[in-house]
């Protein structure tokens, strides 16, 4: 079914395939979706990612894949290893940990943010900055005509100035606006969808995701609906950057 998308077929086509197929409960449709993984383009490639991790059976089929290199660990979105970390499952979160370290309980969100604050007062370079947005940002934020609009516009917020979006990037969940809160949404076929929640009426709930996506739900569909209070936007997205990274990927923002 997959596999009639050639080199020649337009990107959305085949994200769409990937879609339709990811919405079969057969237990090798996850199999399945690994092995598509290596031939899959970088869109194909978050929708499978997506999909392995809706359904909470599908995850150790993920995490197998992880853990014998068929999918590389520095491959996966910030927000899917966000959402591997939120398993309910004990033994599934041990593997995860070992997978990607258990998360710093040493440094607060605070402590990180004053250590990289250096960054403040370094010369960024917007061109470098364009690539750490590409791998990190544009899943769930536009710039100009880049990425996909889920979080903020990037150039609706560039006037906050470089600190306080130095706090935003790194410390998501200080100030979070309640249109940007998560939703973890439960369906009674098994599946869970996190995003944030669109317009609601009596019969169906918008949520709305990743990549610029949309679900419409019937509500007698969602078995129920759950909330941390966070913002949609992980926190650990600048994992690994040095203060000279943020000072770029800074630059780019203002500079949009």
């Amino acid at each position: 079914y997959l596999h009639v998308a050639s080199e020649r077929t337009a990107e959305p086509v085949r994200v769409a395939a990937v879609q339709a197929y990811a919405k079969f409960t057969n237990p090798l449709v996850a199999a399945n979706l690994v092995a598509l993984w290596t031939k899959g383009s970088p869109g194909m490639r978050r929708e499978i990612e997506a999909a392995l991790t809706s359904r909470n059976e599908r995850v150790p089929v993920l995490l197998d894949a992880l853990e014998k290199g068929v999918i590389g660990k520095d491959t996966l979105s910030p927000n899917t290893i966000a959402a591997l970390r939120r398993q309910p499952e004990a033994t599934t979160v041990k593997r995860v940990n070992q997978l990607f370290g258990v998360p710093a309980k040493a440094k607060t969100r605070a402590q990180v943010v004053k250590g990289l604050l250096p960054a403040l007062k370094l010369k960024g370079d917007a061109a470098a900055g364009r690539v750490i947005y590409t791998q990190r940002c544009a899943l769930c934020h536009r710039a100009g005509k880049a990425g996909h609009l889920l979080g903020p516009d990037l150039v609706s917020v560039k006037a906050n100035g470089p600190e306080k979006l130095l706090v935003s990037i790194v410390d998501p969940n200080r100030e979070v606006a309640a249109n940007y809160v998560a939703y973890d949404v439960t369906l009674r076929d098994g599946s869970t969808q996190t995003g944030l929640l669109g317009d609601e009426t009596l019969t169906h709930v918008r949520i709305r995701l990743p990549l610029g996506k949309e679900r419409l739900l019937p509500r007698t569909d969602v078995k129920g609906m759950r909330s941390g209070g966070k913002s949609i936007m992980p926190e650990g997205l600048e994992a690994g950057l040095t203060p000279q990274q943020m000072a770029d990927l800074l630059a780019f923002i203002v500079g949009l």
